[in-house]
């Protein structure tokens, strides 16, 4: 029988649910595996604060050296929610650095610092897991981990942010506005008071990092990244591309090209019945991977909630004593030569003056620019405005804020700019 002491950072929603799966489970494990699970300190700010799990009899502590300088511990939860980005990162390198297996579930904290927490890992023979992280209880790691070892994973599309998709679905679905989606994702615990990070896809920026990091074996630069908001979509939007055939999801996808990286990240439209990601709905995840052999393979789930993200942070603990070995580490990652975002093609939402030549005027305009108008459609004349829609492309790349920069300056506001996916190619 093997004893493994186990250290906590945070013991939150999803900290708690770990606590209960580890004590629930505890038994199977000793008799199945041979491993005695043995929480030995959890670390909390609070000690005397109220939750939801009975904490009779676990060892709360609210000083953090008790946690990750104990010689009875060999792995850390971190479980740290929002406690902050910079306490995670300095706990998370102190624990690598003593030797200790660490198991994650800050994203933040990886999309920032991943690069140097897993050379940190390989040098000091530890295992770092962070399968929590992206995708709630869908196990992409453990997959790609054990995978592709034959080829190279040339495409990464999906749907990684909840709260943004039920969101969308709602906006599609039950014809919400935005605030009345919004409203209800916050009612049912999807979103935040302040929901700026799911909507606005800074949380899927996150997640499309750690995924390149462990899919692609790449990193790229975060701050050169642009991730794009849905605030601006409108229930007109999904009515026009209904009639297209065409739906409106928050995608993250990301391609490599000859050591370059052509990414979206944020709401695109999709074609309803070709793109994996069009039937996911509410707040489901989905991860699809192009591989170079295998093609496409998708992965579908709860992308979120205790109960998903706690069981994975679960299984990354036994994996990390039954079958990780820890001198083997993903030694070979390099940034990207560049990164750009894929907008070749977009859909277009303007609000047009309804006088003589402004249709002719905005198609000048972007026929300057080198970009080709696919379809031009025009709706809801109310007064002396009314609505158009434009499909529009360029053989190369569209600078999305020439365009609207320069768009504006023939007196045409802009509603919404959203990249468009035809098609998902088979590499």
């Amino acid at each position: 029988m093997k004893t493994i002491g186990i250290g906590f950072l945070g013991m939150g929603t999803i900290g708690g649910e770990l606590v209960k799966i580890i004590q629930k489970n505890a038994d199977h494990i000793r008799s199945f595996y041979g491993l005695d699970l043995q929480i030995r300190k959890i670390f909390v700010r609070d000690v005397n604060k109220k939750r939801d799990i009975d904490t009779t009899g676990l060892p709360l502590t609210d000083a953090v050296d008790e946690v990750l300088e104990s010689e009875d511990v060999q792995l850390i939860c971190e479980c740290m929610g929002g406690a902050g980005t910079d306490k995670t990162y300095a706990y998370v390198k102190r624990a690598i650095s003593r030797g200790l297996n660490v198991v994650m579930s800050s994203k933040k904290v990886l999309a920032y610092h991943g690069l140097e927490l897993v050379r940190l890992s390989h040098e000091k023979h530890t295992v770092l897991c962070y399968d929590a992280t992206v995708g709630g209880g869908i196990p992409i790691e453990k997959v790609v981990e054990n995978s592709f070892y034959c080829q190279n994973i040339q495409r990464i599309t999906g749907i990684l942010n909840g709260t943004s998709n039920y969101i969308l679905s709602n906006m599609s679905l039950k014809h919400q506005s935005f605030k009345e989606a919004l409203k209800g994702a916050q009612k049912k615990g999807y979103a935040e008071n302040d929901p700026s990070e799911d909507i606005d896809s800074y949380d899927a920026l996150y997640k499309a990092e750690v995924l390149s990091l462990f899919c692609l074996e790449k990193i790229f630069d975060i701050h050169s990244v642009t991730p794009r908001s849905i605030r601006d979509i409108r229930g007109l939007d999904f009515e026009l591309l209904e009639e297209e055939g065409f739906t409106i999801k928050p995608i993250v996808n990301m391609e490599i090209e000859n050591g370059k990286l052509y990414y979206i990240i944020g709401p695109a439209v999709l074609s309803k019945t070709e793109h994996p990601c069009s039937k996911i709905n509410e707040n489901n995840n989905i991860i699809t991977l192009v591989g170079s052999g295998s093609g496409e393979l998708s992965f579908s789930g709860q992308g979120a909630g205790k109960s998903p993200t706690a069981s994975v942070m679960f299984d990354d603990i036994l994996n990390t004593f039954l079958y990780r070995n820890n001198a083997i580490q993903y030694t070979g990652i390099r940034p990207f030569d560049s990164e750009e975002e894929d907008n070749q093609s977009l859909y277009l939402h303007l609000k047009v003056s309804d006088k003589p030549g402004q249709i002719a005027e905005i198609s000048s305009v972007l026929a300057d620019l080198g970009i080709n108008i696919d379809k031009f459609i025009t709706r809801n004349k109310t007064g002396e405005l009314y609505d158009a829609f434009l499909f529009v492309s360029h053989k190369d790349n569209i600078n999305r804020e020439t365009l609207v920069k320069t768009i504006k300056k023939h007196h045409v506001k802009v509603l919404c700019v959203i990249p468009v996916i035809y098609e998902q190619k088979n590499d």
